[in-house]
């Protein structure tokens, strides 16, 4: 019960023997969170599915990816608790945060995240994000850090802009900063420094904030900062290749293991950011900055360290593409699963 990368992996399929079951009651995107009859007849469908190849199969392990709150976690819940009744291992990969909130002062609810804990090993992105299922694990099984890995998609030898490029690239909404990289780069101006500009890259739902962000835009004369819309697959590399540093100065509190600073490090690009979610674990010292106190100053002076600081910037963008070389492929993270299984097993 995963998702396709891992079930499309020859290092997995080579050393297991394994069967996967798709536990998606919908293939629209659009039909995430949005309840409706199809969708539970089609859950019903996966579960008794399920049941079948449990009793069929005889797993020494089921894996199942499980999300931390709301329709999705009770459907994955009841998956789980169906697999241990029938007498089954079970292992689950946390990819999200928020089960401390959902069960900070709800007796009931931190009752319901034990029960299914109960008896489970975990996978989690980050040694950082453990915090979040502390209150609900069962003390007495394995708890497991797998950091995320991404396909690498850069292309060496593409020329950058010949401008000082921030690149930021995510969803446009009020939890990711997007504006407050706005007001940094008015702030920059003010101050006289203009040789940059930034690219934000990304697409939202909030219209109204959108519009906020577009009408900043507008005011600012020099043309420093653009809205470029969204980006995807390869064209998402080739704008991150073209920028110098990524920017994501997020707020949102859920934010875990952010893909897109992996992409940007793939590329060679350093990092500014915060102290959201695993950010810490993934950007040290030497590939860029994380903000203690975000605010468009400190975004500012963030900024204006890196335009300023050629040296520090030449080796920060080595040691982005070192670090996801090193940690963050593809290869790297299936070879990790493929250690943690074995280790599960034994």
């Amino acid at each position: 019960m995963v998702n396709s990368m891992i079930k499309n992996s020859a290092l997995l399929n080579r050393y297991f023997d394994t069967f996967y079951i798709n536990i998606a009651p919908s293939d629209d995107i659009k039909e995430i969170g949005k309840f409706s009859l199809i969708k539970v007849l089609s859950f019903i469908k996966i579960a008794l599915l399920a049941i079948f190849w449990r009793i069929k199969f005889r797993p020494d392990l089921v894996y199942l990816t499980l999300s931390p709150y709301g329709i999705a976690f009770v459907k994955d819940a009841i998956l789980a608790m169906l697999m241990k009744a029938s007498g089954a291992k079970v292992i689950y990969h946390m990819h999200g945060k928020g089960i401390a909130q959902e069960v900070e002062n709800h007796y009931f609810k931190k009752l319901v995240y034990r029960t299914v804990f109960k008896s489970a090993d975990i996978i989690h992105l980050s040694e950082s994000l453990i915090v979040d299922i502390e209150p609900v694990i069962d003390k007495s099984k394995e708890v497991y850090v797998l950091n995320n890995g991404i396909e690498d998609l850069y292309k060496p030898g593409g020329i950058r802009n010949e401008k000082f490029t921030f690149v930021y690239l995510s969803n446009i909404g009020p939890s990711k900063g997007a504006n407050l990289l706005v007001e940094a780069s008015k702030i920059l101006l003010e101050q006289g420094v203009s040789d940059f500009k930034v690219e934000i890259y990304g697409n939202s739902n909030n219209s109204s904030y959108y519009n906020t962000i577009e009408e900043n835009v507008k005011s600012i004369r020099e043309n420093n900062v653009q809205l470029c819309g969204p980006v995807y697959g390869q064209d998402k590399y080739d704008c991150l290749s073209r920028g110098h540093v990524f920017v994501l100065p997020t707020k949102y509190r859920n934010e875990c293991f952010p893909l897109a600073i992996l992409e940007a490090m793939s590329c060679g690009l350093p990092i500014i950011s915060t102290k959201e979610g695993a950010i810490p674990d993934i950007v040290d010292d030497s590939i860029g900055f994380v903000l203690d106190n975000l605010s468009a100053d400190s975004l500012a002076t963030a900024m204006k360290n890196m335009l300023n600081d050629q040296e520090f910037y030449l080796s920060a963008t080595e040691s982005a593409r070192n670090k996801y070389k090193n940690s963050y492929t593809i290869n790297v993270f299936e070879r990790n699963l493929a250690n943690i299984f074995r280790r599960f097993l034994s």
